[in-house]
């Protein structure tokens, strides 16, 4: 038996597939799950992926430096994201979430109401882990994501967008 950040002490020679946690993040709660495609893994994968949890702070703020710099770039991934939810959000829905006659522009308002929801840790994956950010409306989250995957070291792999 050893022990995985998160979820306490795992065997690693008959492993179940997937396992499941909340974990906090900027002072919320983040679903998150490593899925194994094997049934066993040794000492130095479980390391790697328990180095990954305990980094996972760090790792989101990297995300979101990405996430700006994709919508910088004009016609992206990000843009696009948040350009979704300007034409269609009612206006109320919309004017719940930015100030409207602020001088900072909706976009950049919305841009910082993402929200982290979900982590999914994937060893075996071609991109190592993936965070699912979304929007927030009314207390609850939209089923839109922009997703961030990542490197095992964190660095970027791509930017999606899932419903």
């Amino acid at each position: 038996m050893r022990r995985l950040a998160g979820y306490g002490e795992i065997d690693i020679s008959n492993l179940k597939g997937d396992y499941e946690c909340s974990i906090m993040v900027e002072n919320h709660s983040v679903h998150l799950d490593v899925n194994f495609e094997k049934e066993r893994i040794s000492e130095q994968e479980l390391l790697e992926v328990t180095n990954f949890i305990e980094n996972v702070e760090k790792h989101h703020l990297k995300n979101l430096r990405y996430i700006q710099e994709n919508f910088d770039q004009g016609a992206s991934m990000s843009s696009e994201y948040i350009q979704f939810y300007i034409e269609e959000l009612e206006p109320d829905e919309l004017d719940s979430l930015v100030n409207t006659k602020s001088q900072v522009k909706t976009e950049n308002q919305l841009l910082e109401k993402l929200t982290l929801k979900r982590i999914g840790v994937y060893p075996e994956a071609s991109y190592y882990a993936n965070f699912d950010y979304t929007i927030y409306i009314h207390g609850e989250p939209c089923n839109q994501l922009l997703v961030v995957n990542s490197n095992q070291d964190g660095t970027l792999h791509d930017i999606t967008w899932e419903s």
